[in-house]
């Protein structure tokens, strides 16, 4: 019997698409697509390198872009926004379900979702890649979660935006559903439940 649902944030509960926010600067997207796919920025993710560092290694990579590094840098967090699959929260801890996050995500993100979003506040736990030093889909910090609230994996259904995250939790006995958009992501959960849910 499934008792626990298990969220990953960026593009299941909160928008991360950083190409399409930055768009609106010349050669936006050529600078977002340096920043966010150089390895550093899973080391970020893990905790182990600043945007500092960052910043320092795409503007040596690419110094014609040095202030437009700097301006993405800085406004970065603004891509964080809410979408639809957060109302649905409420709903799932009133039909009993226990409700945790499983994140890669930095301490500036943690940071500006703590004082901006009332994310942490409303789900029974979480787990971020920042604080563990792992990073999805590496096993440990899947267990991680498990040891810190008592989940028992086979109870559980993750939803993450990244099919190899949805494999890693697979791997441990979890079930899974990669999320593409809001309401597929909500419609593949209400069958894998056989409830319906409402947004509040």
């Amino acid at each position: 019997m499934i008792k626990n649902i298990i969220f990953d944030i960026g593009n299941v509960l909160l928008s991360f698409k950083p190409l399409e926010h930055f768009a609106k600067y010349e050669d936006g997207e050529v600078v977002c697509e340096k920043i966010f796919s150089d390895p550093l920025w899973k080391e970020y993710d893990r905790g182990t390198v600043t945007l500092a560092e960052i910043e320092a290694q795409v503007a040596s990579d690419i110094p014609a872009y040095k202030e437009l590094v700097h301006t993405i840098l800085e406004e970065w967090m603004d891509v964080l926004q809410p979408l639809e699959t957060l109302a649905y929260i409420d709903s799932l801890q009133a039909l009993g379900y226990k409700v945790y996050l499983l994140s890669n995500l930095s301490f500036d993100a943690a940071n500006y979702i703590e004082t901006n979003l009332d994310l942490f506040q409303k789900v029974d736990g979480y787990v971020l890649s920042c604080n563990e030093k792992v990073i999805k889909p590496e096993a440990a910090i899947y267990e991680a979660l498990f040891a810190k609230f008592q989940i028992k994996p086979e109870e559980s259904i993750f939803l993450d935006d990244l099919p190899a995250n949805i494999t890693g939790a697979k791997a441990l006995g979890m079930d899974g559903i990669i999320v593409s958009h809001p309401k597929q992501a909500i419609n593949d959960l209400e069958q894998k439940l056989n409830k319906e849910l409402y947004a509040k």
